[in-house]
C-alpha cells in the first residue's frame, strides 16, 4: 500500500515532514479495514505486521471486473 509506505518513509527520514504528500487520500476512499485519518495535520505510522494497514476484501471486491 502506498499510503502505508509512504507514511514510513516519512517517519523514517529527519526532514522528510513538508516533503511527502497524500493526495490520494483525498481523492477517493482507500479499500482498507480502518480508514487513514488525520490528526492535526498528520496522519499516525501504522505499527501492525508488515506495513500495518489491512486491505478490506469486500472493497476490494467491489472493484472486481468479470471478463
Amino acid at each position: 500500500m502506498k499510503v502505508a509506505a509512504k507514511l514510513h518513509l516519512g517517519a523514517a527520514i529527519k526532514n522528510a515532514d513538508p516533503g511527502v504528500e497524500f493526495t490520494e487520500i483525498m481523492i477517493h476512499e482507500l479499500p482498507l479495514e480502518e480508514p487513514v485519518k488525520l490528526h492535526d495535520g498528520y496522519i499516525d505510522v501504522p505499527l501492525g505486521p508488515g506495513l500495518g494497514m489491512m486491505f478490506d476484501d469486500e472493497k476490494i471486491e467491489a472493484f472486481r471486473v468479470d471478463k
